[in-house]
């Protein structure tokens, strides 16, 4: 890659109960294995020992034998006839609606950045393999896979992050300037030109004041793509303290329906030191495939 210019930077069903469903279904009684004479069954017993039919006073210290072949019968009867409460029921419906969400990474496009005060549009800086974010704001374009577009207008992407890869060494061998701030993201509109790249082509990219290329070319509403034109309120952003390798900035990606290309499935932000005190280089899509800047997006069913 040619590089010049500026850069500094996740039933157990018991036998009591098995007899009771028998009796239930109006089957019939059961005959117990020895009948208890009213002469030992106490009041209470009487009270509490129900049957259908006119049936015999169990004694209270005693359990009721059943003969096995009652028992298979009387289990049989129960496995055919329980009925499942409305606490048994599963409800499908709700099980198959959960909601599935799967996470979806697009490279940048185009990237730049903005020299403040360099209007001269013979002199732009997307060509390079490096994003100074200390120097001036940096502009970003991803294209959408038609899902993940779909979805971006359904309300159906709660969660976005824009990862960049720190930039140690500058271009020009120098090492890259660094200083603590909080970089800011904003929907940034979709017409603007990076410029040719890698080779540099005067007069094709956006500068801080012009969005396209031409001599001389359409210009932001605003100088450094600042104005109201050019970008909504910060949909996200992220404090660095320290020289880090790689950031991740989290945004809102609802903040950026309004300014999404639809029929280009195309999404492009600015990220800047919006305090005027951070200094940050980052990797640009010139750089390696696993360096260059990466939309994250999480997609949801």
């Amino acid at each position: 890659m040619k590089d010049r210019n500026r850069f500094g930077a996740l039933v157990r069903v018991t036998t009591a109960a098995a007899l009771a469903a028998a009796l239930a279904t109006g089957c019939g009684s059961v005959t117990v294995a020895e009948d208890v004479g009213p002469d030992d069954a106490s009041p209470d017993a009487t009270e509490d020992a129900t049957t259908e039919d006119a049936g015999h006073d169990a004694a209270p210290d005693e359990p009721t034998e059943v003969p096995p072949d009652a028992t298979d019968d009387a289990d049989a009867d129960a496995d055919d006839t329980t009925d499942s409460g409305p606490a048994e029921v599963v409800d499908v419906e709700d099980t198959e609606s959960s909601t599935t969400c799967t996470p979806f990474e697009f490279p940048a496009v185009n990237d730049t950045f903005l020299a403040p005060g360099d209007c001269n549009g013979a002199n732009y800086q997307g060509h390079l393999s490096g994003v100074n974010l200390g120097m001036g704001p940096g502009l970003f374009r991803f294209v959408l896979s038609p899902a993940a577009a779909e979805a971006l207008l359904d309300d159906r992407v709660p969660e976005g992050s824009l990862r960049l890869q720190v930039m140690g060494t500058c271009p020009d061998g120098s090492t890259c300037p660094f200083a603590p701030g909080r970089l800011d993201v904003r929907p940034l509109r979709n017409d603007w030109d990076e410029g040719s790249s890698p080779t540099f082509e005067g007069y094709t990219g956006a500068d801080w004041c012009r969005r396209e290329g031409g001599n001389p070319g359409p210009r932001w509403a605003a100088d450094g793509a600042s104005g109201s034109g050019d970008v909504d309120s910060v949909s996200g952003g992220l404090a660095i303290d320290a020289l880090p390798r790689s950031v991740s900035i989290p945004f809102a990606p609802v903040e950026h329906r309004r300014r999404f290309a639809v029929a280009e499935r195309e999404l492009s932000m600015r990220v800047a030191f919006e305090d005027g005190t951070g200094m940050l280089a980052v990797h640009a899509r010139e750089s390696d495939a696993g360096l260059m800047p990466v939309l994250e997006l999480t997609v949801c069913e």
